[in-house]
């Protein structure tokens, strides 16, 4: 299972941020979006090493992210943590 949160560049937890879930950047394998608390979570997706999965993170009026799990691995009191920046 892969899950994390996502908040903007003041700590506010962002809602409907759509996240897609890849290995090596193809197709999306699984798409959710953030809950109220910016949390959001990949339960049908298999582990794969770190490195190899990747997410597109998206949110109208922020600049989209596309990340490897490395940089997605920041954690905050054990949850990975993901700033989205306004455009």
């Amino acid at each position: 299972t892969y899950s994390g949160r996502v908040v903007d560049n003041n700590d506010n937890p962002l809602s409907g941020v759509t996240v897609a879930i890849s290995v090596r950047g193809l197709t999306p394998e699984e798409i959710a979006s953030t809950d109220s608390n910016g949390n959001y979570s990949f339960s049908q997706f298999l582990q794969a090493p770190v490195g190899v999965v990747y997410f597109v993170f998206t949110k109208s009026g922020f600049t989209t992210l596309a990340t490897d799990s490395k940089e997605v691995a920041t954690t905050c009191s054990g949850i990975p943590l993901l700033r989205l920046m306004v455009s």
